[in-house]
């Protein structure tokens, strides 16, 4: 039993990592067609302090480049798409699943009206709606003093974040990693709120056994990287909660 739950989750994780290659190109095939070779950027309005906020017009705008409603959640975490979809058999009067892009834009819709919430940690630079503040914090451009201590030595820290196709970061950064953070409040309950890996909420990442196993991440270049617990960084802090997230 021990040995087919072990292989029962390691299929969940190359599920997520199959998602995570569709990721790749969904955002390549995006930049491709802007003028600048942008990243998908869609800030929020209405919150968006948090790391897996995004506009409410992604789902839709990227609909067109592959994007599918379970590329939204990740399938080492099915309680998260189970309550999406249960919300849509009820609220939307259908009786069955979410089954596709617009269903999936009024279950986030309904429950941030500003924003959507992706599951997943977006860090691609983008705006909070009190319009002053870049989520994450690029500190690549900051003296190192400037560095918070438990962000230091992040490869964000000196390459910055993805938000173009030839930006320094695409190979060395992600744009998407598994949702995993640290935090009290708007869904996250980490008995302990740090920035250190053991404070990680078990209800985010890859957990196995009651332990965290580790996330994936997707990188602008087209790869794909599974972080084991030694291999995760924090890289964003709302220093209002405070929240720490990682990839």
């Amino acid at each position: 039993m021990p040995a087919l739950a072990q292989a029962k989750f390691k299929a969940k994780v190359i599920s997520c990592t199959s998602d995570y290659r569709q990721w790749t190109l969904v955002v390549n095939m995006y930049a491709g067609d802007d003028p600048l070779g942008r990243l998908p950027r869609f800030d929020p309005n209405g919150g968006g302090s948090f790391g897996w906020d995004v506009g409410t017009g992604m789902c839709t705008n990227l609909i067109t480049y592959g994007l599918t409603v379970p590329m939204w959640f990740c399938p080492t975490r099915p309680s998260e798409m189970d309550a999406a979809d249960t919300w849509c058999e009820k609220q939307l009067k259908y009786g069955t699943p979410i089954a596709n892009i617009d269903e999936l834009a009024a279950f986030f819709s309904a429950n941030y009206p500003g924003e959507l919430t992706l599951n997943h940690d977006w860090w691609v630079p983008r705006w909070p709606d009190e319009g002053t503040v870049e989520l994450p914090t690029d500190y690549s451009t900051k003296p190192s003093s400037a560095v918070p201590a438990c962000l230091r030595g992040s490869p964000s820290t000196a390459y910055g974040w993805p938000d173009k196709l030839t930006s320094k970061a695409v190979a060395t950064v992600p744009f998407i990693s598994d949702k995993c953070a640290s935090g009290n409040g708007g869904g996250l309950t980490s008995p302990v709120v740090g920035s250190d890996i053991s404070d990680i909420d078990l209800h985010t990442a890859h957990v196995y056994g009651g332990a965290l196993n580790g996330v994936n991440a997707g990188y602008a270049d087209g790869h794909v990287e599974y972080h084991n617990k030694s291999q995760i960084v924090p890289g964003h802090i709302n220093s209002k909660a405070p929240n720490y997230w990682f990839y």
